[in-house]
């Protein structure tokens, strides 16, 4: 390696003339700014519905409607009291939905008190029973039950028609929302979206509906609001598999603020923007601050293949109380630096990480004999357990194409019975059909539970008998089922100890944390003070320049103030046609280019070759020939 130019100087006249400025400032629109389309104010119907006549026998189909300590008997009048305070206030002694809301929001969303309703039904009317009338048709039983409260409420003086403000006999969920919140013991809880013909002067009701257990308590009804303020965009964001536990509302009803991203996507706050390649110093108050400017996002302007597609949002979760705000993200997880990473496709949506970086050939794990299988005209699909055929369970499972991924090499797919099994012991392989697996072309790499990147279901083993991959079922009330193994008995990992992870193919969003300490995602901690994080790197596996270090903090801290390290090199190749992002794999073919994007100060590598530009450059900077001679400007 040679330095050709090494100077502090302006105007050595080495490069290009009319040197175009830096990408322009991308806006927050860019990055998705209100994409989920809410409204300030969204009018709010509750409705309670006290299943009344349990009389003890038929526990625990019901349970004694409460209001905080205190059942609620036939005191329907306090009830809805109770209720409507618990929901509709800002209080934050006792907590309340709208008090959430309204630290959670910045002070932009609140859910207005459209009527409040005490509903009485028997237990006959339970969801179970409405279930099996339904034919075991979850939707339409859904819809069933839903309706049956609806309308009874309806009968009770609740005027639907009241929020068609477009009069055309039809309210969606910007014009109303229903939460039901019930002690009916066989229903689960969750959203419903689809259209409701309820009667009575109405045509449909196409908004969002909530229902849940009011055993639930208020993390759980949060959440699925949450649900419903993103009705119609992201196919949902939301599950510990695919951002991480214990950071966002939307990760299994913890009771703590919805994430940064979230609150991009609803317009609810506005970080500020940032090149990752340029270093920088902020400061980032605590979420329950309700500081609009807070959060930072990170993103690489220079590059072709990610601009505002692909970035980072940094944000400053607390555990402890600080100097104001009503404390409703005091169970997040962890005090410290929370890094989220996204990609989104043109509209503003992440895109399926598994449809994006894995093959989409579609595996199952099979009910039966607990492996994990493909099907496909070609195979003959056999399952150990007896002759029948696999039967697949859990939705479909993605896995990744060998050299498209850092994990374990080696895993096939048998042409014979379906099954995924480990091609290098092959020779020691049962297959069900009869003799050895015979191995398809393709080769798969599959992640152990402990690799950082590792997403998705983990827990899998490899059976040492048959050479597939199975994931046992553990209980409670019975043994464990380990599935049946083709080389007798039940599948057994013996000394092959290491558990992998599988990714759903329908619902790993690429949208998650990079978690401390070693950017494990969708996992981990948050970054503490004193700590300075690896290399940020991409989805695709390539690494940037870019670290971040937290500066120490007390435990109590309003903000932390943390460094962008940005260390960038940049590559040019003259006779390079490939994609481009100034690195030595994908380097820039112009000499101009790699000026352009270099920020002061930093170092540009030219590979051996010539180029013809003429110019001027007037930054600092080092520039280094590498591989051979370098020509600029002649021939």
């Amino acid at each position: 390696m040679k330095t050709i130019f090494n100077w502090l100087a302006v105007g050595v006249a080495v490069a290009i003339t009319n040197l175009p400025g830096v990408c322009g400032a991308a806006s927050l629109s860019d990055f998705g700014y209100g994409n989920m389309t809410t409204k300030r104010t969204v009018p709010t119907v509750l409705i309670l519905v006290n299943f009344t006549n349990n009389n003890g026998n038929n526990a625990p189909y019901t349970v004694p409607y409460a209001m905080g300590p205190n059942l609620v008997g036939t005191d329907y009048t306090a009830a809805v009291r109770w209720y409507s305070n618990w929901f509709f206030s800002k209080t934050s002694s006792p907590k309340s939905v709208n008090g959430y809301f309204h630290e959670m929001s910045n002070g932009r969303m609140q859910w207005t008190t459209g009527a409040v309703f005490m509903v009485t039904k028997d237990t006959n009317d339970l969801y179970g029973a409405i279930f099996d009338r339904e034919d075991e048709n979850g939707d339409a039983a859904d819809s069933a039950y839903i309706t049956k409260m609806i309308r009874q409420a309806m009968a009770q003086g609740l005027d639907l028609l009241s929020y068609d403000t477009f009069g055309n006999g039809i309210v969606d969920g910007l014009e109303c929302t229903i939460q039901l919140i019930t002690n009916d013991e066989t229903f689960g809880g969750g959203t419903r979206s689809y259209g409701l013909a309820l009667g009575l002067g109405f045509s449909f009701y196409t908004g969002k509906v909530t229902i849940q257990r009011f055993t639930h308590g208020m993390n759980v009804i949060v959440e699925e609001l949450v649900h419903v303020l993103q009705a119609g965009h992201c196919g949902d964001i939301y599950g510990p598999s695919s951002m991480s536990a214990g950071f966002s509302v939307m990760t299994g009803g913890t009771y703590v603020h919805v994430d940064s991203w979230h609150k991009v996507q609803l317009a609810w706050c506005e970080p500020r923007i940032h090149s990752l390649r340029q270093p920088g110093q902020f400061t980032l108050p605590a979420a329950q601050l309700m500081d609009s400017n807070g959060p930072v996002i990170l993103y690489d302007p220079l590059s072709n293949l990610r601009e505002t597609r692909e970035f980072f949002v940094l944000e400053y979760r607390s555990t402890n109380t600080v100097s104001k705000g009503e404390g409703y993200d005091r169970n997040v997880k962890d005090s410290g630096l929370v890094i989220w990473h996204a990609q989104q496709g043109g509209g503003k949506d992440p895109v399926n990480w598994t449809a994006t970086y894995f093959g989409l050939r579609k595996w199952w794990r099979c009910a039966n004999c607990r492996g994990l299988f493909s099907t496909g005209p070609e195979l003959d699909d056999v399952c150990p357990q007896g002759s029948a055929h696999h039967e697949g369970e859990d939705g479909y499972i993605g896995v990744a194409r060998g050299g498209t991924d850092g994990g374990v090499l080696g895993w096939r797919g048998c042409q014979k019975c379906g099954q995924m099994f480990y091609y290098p012991n092959a020779s020691t392989s049962v297959c069900p059909v009869g003799d050895q697996h015979q191995a398809d072309p393709t080769d798969y790499s599959l992640r152990r539970d402990d690799d950082p990147e590792s997403l998705g279901q983990r827990g899998w083993l490899h059976c040492y008998k048959c050479q597939v991959l199975f994931r046992p079922v553990f209980y409670d009330d019975k043994p464990d089922d380990y599935g049946v193994c083709a080389g007798s008995g039940a599948h057994d990992a013996g000394t092959n100890t290491a558990t992998y992870a599988v990714l759903w193919g329908d619902g790993v969003n690429a949208m998650m944390t990079e978690g401390s300490p070693d950017m494990a995602r969708g996992r981990g901690n948050a970054w503490h003070g004193g700590v300075t994080t690896p290399l940020l790197r991409w989805f695709d596996g390539t690494l940037s320049g870019t670290r971040i270090y937290i500066h120490p903090f007390a435990a109590n801290s309003d903000q932390i103030t943390i460094d962008v390290l940005a260390n960038y090199d940049t590559w040019v190749d003259f006779p390079y046609t490939g994609a481009e992002e100034g690195t030595f794999q994908r380097p820039y073919n112009t000499f101009h280019e790699g000026v352009d994007v270099l920020y002061p100060g930093g170092t540009l590598h030219v590979k051996s070759g010539t180029s013809l530009e003429t110019g001027r450059v007037t930054k600092s900077m080092k520039i280094e020939a590498y591989g051979g001679p370098v020509t600029i400007g002649r021939p």
